[in-house]
């Protein structure tokens, strides 16, 4: 009796440091997991970024912002705090994405003022010619 005790006790042991084996090793892989998900998201934001910064004429609220955010995250993801990470960076994809939304639509807006202008002038001249 004693000896069957002594090896169900050497087998629970067993288990538990299996498990435990495991469980830690779960839970490195779901933070190494957590770390790249979090360093991706942070590498769209930069993306993001470097695009607005290439269609904004100017520094736009929105691009202040998401260059805010990118910095947060990039701190989050040293402290290792890999949600706050993600969510920062991407609040600041989306911040960059508004920002180059904006610039488009300014853009836009500019063009289609150009183009009216361009219009009223040709009918001016029109205009005057037929009246020769």
């Amino acid at each position: 009796m004693k000896g069957t005790r002594r090896n169900k006790g050497l087998q629970t042991a067993a288990y538990a440091l299996a498990s435990a084996v495991l469980l830690c090793a779960g839970g490195c892989a779901t933070t190494s997991g957590r770390s790249s998900a979090a360093a991706m998201k942070i590498a769209e934001s930069e993306s993001a970024i470097a695009a607005a910064h290439n269609d904004c004429f100017q520094k736009a609220a929105y691009l202040v912002n998401a260059e805010l955010k990118l910095t947060q995250a990039r701190a989050a993801l040293e402290a290792r705090d890999y949600l706050t990470a993600a969510w920062r960076a991407e609040e600041a994809t989306a911040d960059a994405n508004y920002a180059r939304t904006q610039a488009a639509l300014e853009q836009a807006e500019l063009s289609a003022e150009q183009l009216q202008k361009s219009n009223a002038r040709l009918k001016m001249a029109l205009g005057k010619s037929t009246s020769k």
